[in-house]
């Protein structure tokens, strides 16, 4: 076969292909680094080419494509970075990972999973990602914990409580061993953990969890900081799940009070306070105001693309639904599932409780048709849920490529 002087398959055999194919690797990831996408994707393509073409090409044309992943995520397209991943993916079956592509590759397969709305494939490759760090000896490491907290990160968002915490459980195990003194990425990673302990009813777990983060967190931060906000408002949410309204309320209180008084308040922090207080204050009979701090933390976030939208419409439907005007309340409430749809909000669990909410409204006004339907995507949501893999062990087998 003749090739031209200027080919990148020129001379590309045995220690030759293996030297002239890892300097274009480096390259492609100094590029990379300086956010060089063009350059580092014509060395990503020539140490393709070279691993394609060469007689014993290892492992090298994984190690590439996982470069030109990078710089199609980088680009700002998850979907072309995840095709290109599971190109490499299927590339590597049989291989050794002589360029230390494997674990990098399977966290790029991951966070693309999850950004392009697929967050039960990615949770598979979180998996991985746990295992391969781990290796044979399963040592624990500040990566593990980090990967550990991604997992239960993604668990929460889809719905999984139980499965959320228990990846959070991992992960503040390693981070109390590990973490130097100041200890913010534990203090963060426990108040996600309290949520999700929460969120799949075990109160009493969660409620141990804000008591002995509160020391730790004015420690850190400082009393009165932003984190010690979030941990009053889910305290509280956590608390008005058990019906303990009164100390609900007190929280919500306190909540309020640091917000107001921090100038780099969010209007979706404010919005979600407002929202989970606004379904006490419903809860305790108190419509009036319970529709006004709904209608609050709509405004707040009328503009906004946030994932705690839909929670202040649902707030705001419920209030009217208690105030009897059915119709106004199905308006509402389509508008908070439109919401879920256009914010990305991929919570199975939370989008099946708000359909059948849907349901129970169409059903009020006569539309029962509708409402049967409504109930019918709710059970698929369940369906899917219960469909997400089982997470009883920590060294599971990598994906499957689709």
């Amino acid at each position: 076969m003749q090739v031209s002087e200027t080919s990148p398959v020129a001379v590309v055999s045995g220690v030759t292909a293996a030297v002239q194919g890892e300097t274009l690797l480096d390259q492609g990831w100094t590029a990379l680094r300086r956010d060089d996408w063009r350059r580092a994707e014509q060395h990503f393509h020539r140490a393709l080419a070279i691993g394609q073409a060469a007689s014993d090409p290892e492992d090298l044309a994984v190690a590439a494509r996982l470069g030109l992943a990078h710089v199609r995520y980088s680009e700002g397209d998850p979907g072309l970075a995840l095709a290109e991943g599971l190109r490499a993916l299927a590339d590597a079956a049989g291989r050794a990972d002589h360029y230390g592509w494997e674990i990098p590759l399977h966290q790029l397969l991951a966070d693309t999973c999850a950004e392009v709305g697929a967050p039960q494939r990615s949770i598979g490759f979180r998996l991985s990602v746990i295992r391969l760090l781990r290796g044979e000896t399963g040592a624990d490491s500040f990566e593990v914990a980090e990967a550990c907290y991604q997992l239960g990160e993604t668990l929460l968002a889809l719905g999984v409580y139980g499965g959320a915490a228990a990846g959070l459980a991992e992960a503040v195990r390693i981070l109390e061993m590990y973490q130097p003194e100041e200890r913010r990425s534990l203090m963060e990673v426990q108040l996600l953990q309290a949520r999700a302990l929460a969120r799949a009813g075990r109160f009493d777990d969660a409620e141990a969890v804000f008591q002995s983060l509160l020391p730790l967190m004015r420690r850190v931060r400082g009393e009165g900081s932003a984190e010690e906000a979030a941990l009053w408002t889910n305290r509280g949410a956590a608390l008005a799940a058990q019906k303990r309204f009164s100390e609900a309320g007190a929280m919500f209180e306190r909540a309020n009070m640091l917000r107001a008084a921090d100038p780099e308040t969010t209007p979706e922090r404010m919005a979600i306070l407002w929202s989970y207080w606004s379904a006490l204050l419903r809860a305790e009979g108190n419509l009036a105001r319970a529709r006004d701090l709904a209608e609050r933390a709509v405004r707040a976030l009328e503009e906004a693309v946030a994932p705690a939208r839909y929670l202040a419409f649902e707030a705001l439907g419920r209030a009217i639904e208690e105030q009897g005007d059915y119709v106004k309340a199905e308006t509402v409430c389509r508008r908070a599932l439109e919401r879920m749809r256009r914010d990305g909000v991929l919570d199975l669990f939370e989008f099946s409780r708000m359909m059948l909410w849907h349901a129970a409204l169409l059903d009020r006004n006569g539309r029962e048709q509708e409402g049967d339907e409504a109930r019918a995507r709710a059970s698929e949501a369940i369906e899917r849920l219960a469909k997400v893999p089982a997470l009883d062990a920590w060294t599971p087998a990598s994906p499957r490529v689709a």
